[in-house]
């Protein structure tokens, strides 16, 4: 199996769209069944994987991720900004508002086998101009860290952002302080570029530096080929 299937899909308001697809030539397929310009809306779709399901987030998404914020009171983390479940539907809110303004396109992260919800994941701060965006607001539930459900996730995003949508740079940011989210991030094969100082004022007080990494459209062919291989080392 390569992962992502080449299907149709439903967003939140119900349309029909294409998920993401492996290759660019399945990629031009989707393109030519769907040509609606995936990249000026960028309209949540679901990508669907080996282990997990990325689905577009719903208002009725509160209590699974309720629960799965509580698998190991993420929140507690110092690193990063992870809500509590009493603050969830506030977070899901904000996120879908955010959608609706075009700046961001959150999902929720789901077992193949099970439904479960283990996690979140989002693009967001995309600039249709410049064709760049970010891949943020990730996290996963205690009992599903270091299972390869991270860098799945990652790369059925990246895979819709650079073999379906015609970006040029998908972003990262980590707190300079957040040695497994680096380390994460680097063996996606993102590229660390540098530190913003002072970038941000986190919720204890502390003055947060940012660790800045990317991936390039020049880079992803090789890159893409070597999590598919890591992921579904049964589809050499």
């Amino acid at each position: 199996m390569l992962g992502c299937r080449l299907r149709a899909s439903f967003d939140i308001s119900g349309r029909k769209r294409a998920t993401v697809c492996d290759d660019e030539r399945t990629a031009t397929i989707a393109n030519f069944l769907f040509p609606i310009p995936i990249m000026r809306t960028f309209d949540p779709v679901q990508l669907v994987g080996k282990a997990i399901t990325l689905a577009p987030l719903r208002p009725l998404d509160t209590q699974d991720l309720s629960a799965t914020v509580s698998d190991g009171e993420l929140w507690t983390t110092p690193t990063t900004v992870i809500p509590r479940p009493e603050e969830m539907q506030r977070y899901i809110d904000r996120a879908l508002a955010g959608h609706a303004r075009g700046e961001c396109v959150p999902y929720i992260i789901r077992l193949n086998d099970t439904g479960q919800a283990v996690g979140s994941i989002r693009t967001c701060k995309i600039n249709r101009r410049h064709r760049r965006l970010e891949i943020g607001h990730i996290w996963l539930g205690r009992s599903f860290q270091g299972r390869r459900l991270h860098t799945e996730a990652n790369y059925l995003l990246l895979c819709h952002v650079f073999d379906v949508g015609d970006f040029l740079r998908a972003q990262y940011l980590a707190d300079e302080t957040n040695a497994a989210s680096r380390r994460a991030i680097r063996a996606l094969g993102a590229i660390e570029e540098g530190v913003l100082r002072c970038e941000r004022v986190m919720p204890g007080g502390r003055v947060r530096n940012t660790v800045v990494s990317s991936i390039i459209r020049d880079e992803w062919p090789t890159i893409r080929g070597r999590l598919r291989d890591r992921l579904y080392p049964d589809s050499r």
